[in-house]
């Protein structure tokens, strides 16, 4: 057909709408617009709500059409409707498409129209002849369509690159703890799929090759970083906005050696006890932070020469000045009995500092001691010392399992652990009730096992510095799983294994097996993933009675629908006088493919 300019053809995807007319693409957009009481956009703004035309992926909001549509004609420059072209899914119900109709031949007065599939428009794009098996991979769903000279048969998967960012999105907040999934680590997760031409194969030799610590991926995520860099990264951010100059906190030592005279405050016998409480905790709160960078220091890895230093030296000379202070402040209360606020302020700053300090050093104490007696254990009886290692791992790995066990059951609305967490606290009367909904907020707070993961990683290390060999994690099912190197080839599987993710449908390893046809055409945006192609035509190959089969890829997946879109034959086309004299029900009735 010559292409002229009266012809308009919009590619409405549920995701991306293309528009233009036939063989010049003039406008792509986002398939929503943001609309407010007194404003409407195609971009998002403030206090603005998402509107689309779709429900389920059929067209039902009708108001929404008219919107986009309006902006589309307005945008092409549309002034005299002739033609028009717009893609939809087959099998769309009747009472979508007499709107459709209604709203093209009475508000916008097109006189000729034809309801077109983008998988059909990118086959006549690339010239494929037929007998096929056309396979879209589109954005909402996954569409098998039999091609014989006309359309002889449709099934659908309810799996397209919506459900799967869907579940990239749930996979990395519940199985890597990211808080904050973002549409540009989805994609990026999505651009980096893999298909394996015999999943359960290369699944063992993954697991051979982690075991080995030979396996090399050519993807590393930006998105995931070690417990140990993040810490890094915050222990440099708070060194570099932290407050260099004299804090106001630290005056308040000089009160304790003035007399309540030279004070210049009176004391106020009628002072409430919980703003002197209040007051007292925001006066230490940035001694702590700045102190926080000295205690970090104590927790590092030292020689075993330092271990037998004298630690009681340490803190000697702060200690002494404190119990000078203290003195000082014991003869203020003898000689007068009260003391100023602000004085009481310092008194209990400093007795909390003392404390904390006498914490510190306890702690300190008992952590060398402890590796003053693994140094022994290791030099007197090596054995015994990995054997208790390891039964340190394995008690943290079980727990970490009762974490993810109890995760896994929230997630089911219908389970134990989700119906006793729904419940009120007042509702709860039994002990064992309440046991198990602590544990719910236990294993929900992902600062819980922080240093416990931080412990595991320390006494792997421990265990592989005398045994190279030794496995840290044991490769179960479910932590295979919750890998991301096999999450990224897991998710293609679905297209093939649809119960994989309990998706309801044929997937195309049966298609295959029931088609009669030795050539299958692959199109559609989410057909890119890398070895789609070459998994389809190793599954067709094992079906095939000849060993003759062929898998064609379109050219651009994603461009191919709009450039092929014309008026053809083998998609149903309505034009206004019939409208007019039979009317949209019967014209939607009598569609013959």
């Amino acid at each position: 057909m010559k292409l002229t300019k009266e012809t308009v053809v919009i590619d409405n995807g549920t995701s991306e709408l293309r528009a233009g007319y036939e063989g010049n693409l003039l406008l792509k957009l986002s398939n929503r617009y943001y609309k407010s009481k007194d404003k409407i956009s195609f971009s998002p703004f403030q206090a603005s709500s998402e509107k689309n035309m779709f429900d389920n992926d059929i067209i039902t909001n009708f108001e929404n059409f008219e919107v986009i549509l309006d902006y589309v004609f307005r945008k092409i420059e549309l002034t005299e409707p002739e033609n028009l072209i717009l893609t939809e899914k087959f099998n769309n119900p009747d009472f979508s498409r007499k709107n459709i109709l209604e709203n093209v031949f009475e508000l916008y007065n097109f006189k000729k129209l034809q309801l077109g599939n983008d998988a059909i428009y990118s086959l006549n794009h690339n010239k494929v002849t037929s007998p096929c098996l056309l396979i879209s991979l589109s954005n909402s769903m996954t569409s098998f369509i039999n091609v014989n000279e006309r359309i002889s048969n449709v099934l659908n998967l309810n799996f397209g690159a919506k459900q799967c960012k869907k579940y990239i999105q749930e996979m990395l907040s519940t199985k890597f703890s990211i808080k904050k999934v973002t549409e540009d680590i989805r994609n990026e997760l999505l651009s980096n799929l893999r298909t394996c031409i015999d999943y359960d194969t290369e699944c063992v030799e993954i697991v051979q090759s982690l075991k080995e610590n030979n396996f090399t991926d050519d993807y590393k995520p930006t998105f995931l970083i070690s417990i140990a860099e993040y810490n890094e990264i915050e222990k440099n951010n708070s060194k570099k906005g932290s407050f260099k100059g004299n804090l106001p906190s630290k005056k308040i030592k000089k009160a304790v050696v003035e007399t309540q005279e030279s004070s210049g405050f009176e004391t106020e016998e009628s002072q409430d006890d919980d703003d002197l409480e209040k007051e007292y905790n925001d006066n230490i709160q940035d001694e702590e932070d700045s102190e926080s960078d000295e205690d970090d220091e104590f927790y590092d890895e030292s020689e075993e020469a330092e271990l037998e230093e004298n630690f009681e030296e340490i803190s000697e000379e702060k200690d002494s000045q404190e119990i000078q202070n203290l003195t000082t402040q014991e003869s203020i209360m003898n000689n007068d009995g009260k003391l100023s606020k602000k004085e009481t302020i310092a008194y209990f700053s400093s007795l909390y500092r003392f404390k904390q300090r006498i914490l510190k050093d306890i702690n300190r104490l008992s952590q060398n001691i402890i590796k003053m007696q693994e140094i022994y254990e290791i030099k007197t009886d090596l054995p015994a010392f990995i054997k208790k290692t390891k039964f340190q791992i394995d008690s943290i790995k079980e727990t970490l399992k009762q974490r993810d066990n109890i995760l896994r059951e929230l997630k089911n609305k219908r389970s134990y652990y989700s119906l006793l967490k729904n419940k009120d606290l007042e509702n709860i009367k039994d002990e064992k009730e309440m046991e198990q909904y602590d544990k719910i907020i236990w294993a929900e707070n992902h600062d819980n096992f922080i240093g416990i993961r931080k412990e595991l990683d320390d006494l792997c290390v421990k265990v592989r510095k005398y045994e190279p060999d030794y496995e840290c994690f044991e490769k179960t099912s479910y932590e295979l799983v919750s890998n991301l190197i096999m999450e990224r080839r897991k998710i293609p599987e679905v297209l093939f294994e649809p119960s994989i993710l309990n998706v309801n449908g044929i997937g195309i390893t049966e298609v295959l097996a029931q088609t009669m046809s030795n050539l299958v055409f692959l199109t559609g945006g989410f057909s890119q993933i890398k070895g789609l192609k070459e998994r389809i035509k190793d599954e067709g190959c094992s079906y095939s009675k000849d060993g003759n089969f062929d898998v064609i890829l379109a050219s651009d997946p994603i461009y191919d629908s709009f450039n092929g879109a014309t008026f053809l034959d083998i998609l149903p086309t309505f034009n206004s006088q019939e409208y007019y004299e039979c009317g949209s029900d019967y014209l939607v009735k009598n569609i013959e493919f």
